[in-house]
């Protein structure tokens, strides 16, 4: 504790997801074990000796696959992690510090591997009722409608949003307004012909003010005189809040507090504070959460 006095999360809370919350340890020590005997190792010393892209390779993280499930990833060790972090918030045991963290208006992009399945309407809906339960699905299909293949198809990608980054970062903002300290939320929904989607990461190269090529999206396209304004938007916004735990400056359009009203900074071609425009959905997805931490059964009910 006592570590760090602020922080910015721009990439979610890392609680949990589609697959529940994280792995325990003896989840992980067993997945380590397989891991060891597919490199031909007979210890953790022989497997030390081996070059690092050898051990990277054979547990590779893309966005193809769900690192929670295939790859190496932080698990409750009951040491470094002691439980649950999302059980330890909603407990008000997490460090009262000021936070600033937000999401993309379009998180899925990158994460459509972690979809639920959705080849066609019918087997969203499937897929839907076997993780939420046939008493709910029609509260669900009204925040997540699936009438169409094009409109499954539309869910699928608003829910891989909120359940791979969105929600657990609202839960984060929630719960850690209730500590007292000073807490600011966003929405990322700038888009140029520089940055044609607002996916996930495409926010990093403005907050540091790079500019550098969009490779997650796709984009070779060079920012431009908006994209720069914009970039300086961010820094003046992320360092003031570095400073004195405030993003909030001369000349800047001003960022309120995270608080009951519930209102964001929307970061985009117009910057203004709204309400969080998927409450609903949010709410709907916490509802699931018992002590903070989302089903266990997930892991198997919804691959």
């Amino acid at each position: 504790m006592g570590l760090f006095h602020k922080a910015i999360g721009q990439s979610g809370a890392f609680w949990d997801g589609k697959y529940g919350p994280l792995e325990s340890f003896e989840e992980s020590r067993s997945r380590g074990q397989a891991y060891m005997q597919k490199m031909g190792a007979k210890s953790i010393s022989e497997l030390r000796s081996m070059p690092a892209d050898a051990l990277n390779n054979a547990a590779l993280w893309n966005f193809d696959k769900n690192p929670i499930v295939t790859a190496f990833s932080p698990n409750v060790d009951h040491f470094v992690v002691p439980e649950f972090p999302a059980a330890a918030f909603a407990r008000g045991e997490q460090m009262k510090i000021p936070l600033l963290a937000g999401w993309q208006e379009a998180e899925y992009y990158p994460f459509k591997a972690f979809s639920l399945p959705h080849a066609n309407a019918q087997e969203f809906r499937d897929a839907a009722q076997r993780m939420f339960g046939k008493e709910r699905l029609a509260e669900f299909l009204k925040l997540y409608p699936a009438s169409t293949d094009a409109e499954a198809n539309t869910s699928a990608d608003n829910l891989t949003s909120d359940f791979t980054i969105s929600e657990q970062t609202w839960q984060w903002l929630e719960l850690q307004r209730k500590s007292g300290e000073p807490v600011y939320g966003y929405e990322f929904t700038y888009t140029s012909p520089y940055v044609a989607i607002a996916s996930h990461i495409t926010d990093v190269p403005f907050v540091f003010g790079t500019l550098t090529p969009q490779h997650v999206i796709g984009s070779r396209v060079p920012a431009a005189a908006p994209d720069y304004a914009f970039s300086d938007l961010l820094m003046n916004y992320w360092t003031n809040f570095a400073k004195k735990s405030d993003p909030n400056g001369p000349g800047l359009p001003h960022w309120p507090v995270y608080d009951e009203k519930g209102l964001i900074q929307i970061l985009g071609k117009t910057t203004e504070p709204k309400g969080v425009a998927q409450l609903e959905r949010f709410r709907f997805l916490s509802s699931f959460r018992v002590d903070g931490v989302f089903p266990m059964r997930w892991r198997t009910d919804v691959q």
